[in-house]
């Protein structure tokens, strides 16, 4: 396996020595140290598709991802916001916002989250189900068995520990991306 990601990261590397202005090239590099776990790498590639092109939300996802391993969980919660803004319907981007809330000890947000994040996973499930798409379905499965888990959790916690007047309250919101229309990066 590492050495077809080796070969891999050697073309990318290649292509991108010949168009380092394709973002893609970028995003797929940034992936592969993601593998390798070389986090510096990996995101110095993220922040390069960025900038190329702002509009491609997919290095905001994966960026989040990499600062949430990381444990920056407020500049990764920034990235999700911003990835939300642009796909508001994104199930995966409500379940990594989640859980970076319930790292964050902000329990009632990241129920908020989760259920956002479960409502729209039903709604593929259902999608789908029509479609009798098997491998999607048992990926769709995964994903409600996952943030079903999560919102249980942040549900016991919120019970068992949260005062209810404490600032854990607080209602979520993903409009509050940096104001410039790019997320913060570290």
């Amino acid at each position: 396996k590492e050495g077809n990601i080796a070969l891999a990261l050697s073309e990318f590397k290649l292509a991108a020595q010949m168009n380092d202005r394709y973002p893609l090239i970028h995003f797929s590099l940034g992936k592969m140290y993601l593998l390798l776990e070389k986090y510096p790498l990996a995101e110095e590639e993220f922040k390069k598709e960025i900038k190329i092109n702002p509009h491609l939300k997919d290095s905001y996802l994966a960026l989040g991802n990499l600062l949430e391993l990381q444990e920056q969980f407020e500049a990764a919660q920034e990235n999700y916001k911003f990835y939300i803004q642009r796909d508001p319907a994104n199930a995966q981007a409500y379940m990594r916002l989640g859980n970076v809330h319930l790292k964050l000890n902000r329990y009632v947000s990241a129920i908020e989250f989760f259920k956002t994040a479960l409502k729209f996973l039903l709604c593929l499930l259902i999608l789908f189900l029509k479609s009798e798409e098997s491998t999607i379905i048992i990926f769709i499965l995964w994903n409600l068995f996952l943030c079903f888990n999560l919102f249980n959790s942040s549900l016991f916690v919120t019970r068992t520990f949260a005062s209810p007047l404490s600032s854990l309250n607080s209602k979520p919101s993903v409009s509050k991306a940096s104001k410039s229309g790019t997320a913060i990066l570290p």
